[in-house]
């Protein structure tokens, strides 16, 4: 490893030793957390208090990621969540999380017959999709019943029924990356809330092991050693969200690229996108993968590639390939504005593109990439993601102590 990757290792096992990241309800500054801080977290949930009784609940196909991290996150706190999710599209996630979660999933429709059961509720979703079974949970009154809700779109709060919703409920809302946090508490700000609704970050990463066959660790798992060195991009295939035709052209244009016997996009999502014929060979696309298979062709590439086709992902909306990259422990391939806007990633995470640098020539630059330093990449993002549970385990942990507070 050159002086400059030491530099950056050094950065990130310091980085992810010493502080986690958690957003304070009254400002949108980050505040740095110590290692003693992030400890107590264990110690709260072995004093014996009892822990409230806790359903995530998600009644849409997608978001799984978001569900498994909660289920994973508040497990680790102490309780026993229920999962009331939509059983027929999970996908086979429940055999991804059988090692920490192995309590059957429960249908979404299911929950309001036993919503009074919980005392808090989680919706992995909101609004969109969830306000009607979000106002009858609210109808039944429960006692001392509190909502937290993950909001992917914060716009959307300052419509009429989730603005009359969060004014009727005890609640607590979750963001899934700092910028969504400060756009979160902005749209409360201006529908009058922010005193009442605190807005907190939730990194959404949970465990899923190594899933290669090929790969004897995570950290072995280096795809530098196969035929093909594959870049991924996932996601719907929808071009208001990536930009998969500059992409496609950018790469059908890049002598290095083409000519190259190594190289390999796997484009792995849902709906519909033509490849071009002279990209056959280099760019594969697939679809309706089982987790086990997404987790694993992400865990095995090179790089994960986010392509954002505006800056939507940059001020208002959280990237779900953001996650999927360090869930998986596999490098971002994005610029400066990428680290500063997640600003819990760093330097380990992100092959970071070069002054007026484009995605295609950076995945050419990356083909020669040695396999120790792929390898040392994914060391780093294993504690990256350490860190990252301790943020999350901090901020769940102050909903479970509050609303126990309240019992």
């Amino acid at each position: 490893m050159g002086k400059g990757g030491l530099v950056i290792a050094a950065r990130s096992t310091i980085h992810c030793a010493l502080i986690a990241l958690a957003y304070s309800s009254a400002s949108p500054r980050l505040r740095l957390l110590g290692v003693h801080d992030t400890a107590s977290v264990a110690v709260k949930a072995a004093t014996g208090i009892d822990r409230p009784l806790v359903a995530i609940v998600n009644g849409v196909g997608y978001h799984t990621e978001v569900y498994c991290s909660l289920l994973w996150t508040f497990t680790q706190a102490g309780t026993m969540p229920s999962a009331f999710v939509l059983t027929e599209t999970t996908s086979g996630i429940e055999h991804i999380i059988s090692g920490w979660y192995t309590r059957p999933f429960q249908h979404y429709e299911g929950f309001l017959g036993k919503a009074c059961d919980y005392s808090v509720v989680v919706f992995a979703t909101f609004p969109e999709y969830h306000m009607d079974m979000a106002n009858k949970v609210a109808d039944k009154a429960c006692p001392g019943q509190r909502f937290v809700l993950i909001v992917h779109n914060p716009g959307a709060l300052e419509s009429s029924g989730p603005q009359a919703f969060l004014g009727r409920v005890e609640a607590t809302l979750m963001a899934l990356a700092p910028h969504t946090v400060s756009a979160a508490v902005q749209a409360l700000a201006r529908i009058d809330l922010a005193h009442a609704v605190p807005a907190r970050l939730f990194v959404p990463v949970f465990p899923i092991g190594n899933l290669s066959s090929s790969c004897e660790s995570e950290s072995a798992c280096t795809a530098a050693e196969s035929a093909q060195k594959a870049f991924v991009l996932q996601g719907l295939f929808q071009s208001h969200r990536r930009d998969y035709n500059g992409l496609l052209d950018a790469i059908e244009n890049n002598k290095e690229l083409m000519t190259s016997p190594l190289f390999l996009l796997r484009l792995i999502g849902r709906g519909e996108l033509e490849i071009p014929e002279a990209l056959q060979g280099k760019v594969l696309k697939e679809t309706d993968m089982a987790y086990k298979e997404y987790y694993r062709t992400i865990q095995e590439a090179i790089a994960v590639i986010p392509a954002f086709s505006s800056d939507a992902y940059y001020t208002v909306k959280a990237s779900s390939s953001v996650a999927a990259a360090i869930i998986c422990g596999t490098p971002l391939l994005g610029d400066q504005l990428l680290l500063e806007t997640y600003s819990y990633l760093d330097d380990s995470a992100v092959h970071l593109l070069q002054p007026g640098d484009k995605d295609a020539a950076a995945m050419a630059r990356l083909l020669a990439l040695p396999a120790f330093e792929i390898a040392w990449r994914r060391d780093a993002i294993q504690e990256l993601r350490e860190g990252i549970y301790r943020l999350n385990g901090e901020v769940v942990e102050g909903i479970l102590m509050d609303q126990a507070s309240r019992q």
